[in-house]
């Protein structure tokens, strides 16, 4: 007798591998996203390294500050013990003393709100590095005469056209966009190429009564196939494809429009930067001398005051312009060194570059 099918396997594989020009925009495509996100990364770095800098300057000057009106305040100290001799002496009235010891006591609340403010900002600081907001800090101040930098505007427009990090980014964008647009074209524009391959097995199993055994047969079956298509939907302006590239026509058109004025921008703020830093250092000599005369008319001023030539309100004043001109001098420096900071990151060269040419 014949066998009869009593058991049946079958299976089915298949490949398929498709080539386009426009795999190979495509993977250039993936390639320069990536390098935009590194590029949008390391620009978030950037920018927050030149705030924890200049973060770290404003730290500096408000100690500064504090140290001023903490020597006002043991001057006023002083001038309260002036008065109460001149007072005892019959030099100074009743009313002078009064005056030194409110003065005196004018300043602990301006020198509380100071270190308050101080407190804020250290606090400030510590989370921009991922820190504890009690965590405390010992920042080394600047020391030496302060070296100004001198400043090539040119040089430094043409560095910032290449080197600002925000100009990379973009730039980096309607590179990545125009890439897209010629994966995009290639895609529905240039034809492709697919290789297909199937492969289905087949076994029976077969019970044959004449031996009492089992028999397999297999039957397999194979196919393979060449595709060569086109894809015309974008040749018309009305359909899905073609409008994609339309959007992104415009998509690139304005990026780089944008890119363009952000180069112009760059221009404008990087000759303003060098013009401020320009004044400040033409500032700096100036408001060095007004500190010497301060100092020098409040030490003339408090020795008349010792001697009873001068009234209390004289040396007040004489000690507030003094602190006035030191903070200024101080204030100065600082934006400068801010200055200098602000314009690192505008042209793209390493935090210090500039900056610490101006402290050594």
């Amino acid at each position: 007798m014949g066998g009869q099918p009593q058991w049946t396997f079958s299976g089915n594989a298949a490949a398929s591998w498709t080539f386009s020009f426009a795999l190979i925009e495509g993977i250039r495509s993936i390639k320069l996203d990536y390098q935009t996100g590194l590029l949008t990364y390391a620009m978030a770095q950037a920018k927050i390294e030149q705030q924890i800098r200049k973060d770290y300057y404003t730290i500096l000057l408000a100690q500064e500050n504090i140290a001023i009106q903490r020597e006002s305040f043991a001057n006023a100290e002083r001038q309260v013990t002036m008065a109460q001799a001149n007072y005892r002496n019959g030099l100074a009235p009743q009313l002078t003393l009064l005056q030194a010891q409110v003065s005196r006591d004018n300043l602990k609340p301006t020198i509380d709100q100071a270190e308050t403010g101080l407190k804020l900002a250290m606090a400030s600081f510590a989370m921009n590095l991922g820190l504890e907001l009690d965590t405390q800090f010992e920042l080394v101040p600047v020391t030496g005469d302060l070296n100004y930098v001198s400043l090539d505007v040119q040089n430094l427009i043409s560095r910032a056209a290449n080197g600002k990090p925000e100009i990379m980014e973009l730039r980096q964008q309607v590179l990545t966009l125009t890439s897209q647009r010629k994966a995009q074209a290639l895609q529905t524009h240039t034809p492709y190429l697919r290789l297909d391959f199937g492969y289905s097995p087949a076994f029976l199993g077969l019970w044959d009564s004449m031996d009492d055994t089992d028999k397999w047969n297999g039957h397999d079956n194979a196919t393979f196939s060449i595709t060569l298509g086109m894809n015309l939907n974008s040749l018309f302006p009305f359909t899905k494809q073609g409008q994609g590239l339309k959007d992104l026509d415009n998509t690139i058109k304005t990026a780089s429009i944008g890119l363009a004025q952000m180069v112009q921008g760059s221009e404008i703020e990087i000759y303003q930067t060098v013009l401020g830093l320009q004044r400040m250092q033409i500032s700096a000599e100036t408001l060095a001398q007004t500190v010497a005369l301060a100092d020098r008319s409040y030490r003339l001023t408090e020795e008349a005051y010792r001697a009873g030539l001068q009234e209390f309100l004289s040396v007040q004043n004489a000690d507030l312009a003094r602190s006035q001109a030191r903070l200024a001098m101080l204030s100065n420096q600082f934006d400068y060194l801010k200055g200098l900071i602000d314009l690192e990151y505008s042209i793209g060269v390493p935090f210090g570059a500039l900056s610490n040419g101006g402290t050594k």
